[in-house]
């Protein structure tokens, strides 16, 4: 079977075009600033993560409700910091919040902070 994109205008107005990105307009440049707050995003979740995984008495000593739900949170901002720090950029907003340096830089610094104070 063979997919074949249709160039022709639909009722909509919308035209399919595979040299037009689906979201429109040409993605926003990247310099240094978003590099390096990539390679931080990724750092950070990679440490979180081998924590987390590979030592994890270090970060929890026991775990009972508070300290599932901080490690929980935890994980949503390694979850973010591995996402944005791979390079990816979600079209919709929403995603693009989700995944972003202020999302997860303040979950994962809160987390840990949180943990190691209940610890």
């Amino acid at each position: 079977m063979v997919l074949q994109l249709d160039t022709r205008r639909r009722p909509g107005g919308v035209v399919l075009d595979p040299q037009r990105p689906v979201a429109g307009g040409r993605p926003a440049p990247r310099g240094r600033l978003d590099a390096a707050a990539r390679a931080v995003s990724l750092i950070a979740a990679a440490a979180t993560a081998i924590v987390l995984t590979a030592v994890p008495f270090l970060a929890v000593r026991e775990l009972n409700g508070t300290t599932h739900a901080i490690v929980s949170l935890v994980m949503l901002g390694m979850s973010a910091g591995f996402v944005h720090g791979l390079g990816m950029r979600p079209r919709s907003g929403f995603w693009r919040v989700a995944f972003s340096p202020w999302t997860a830089w303040p979950l994962m610094a809160l987390g840990w902070i949180a943990l190691l104070a209940h610890a």
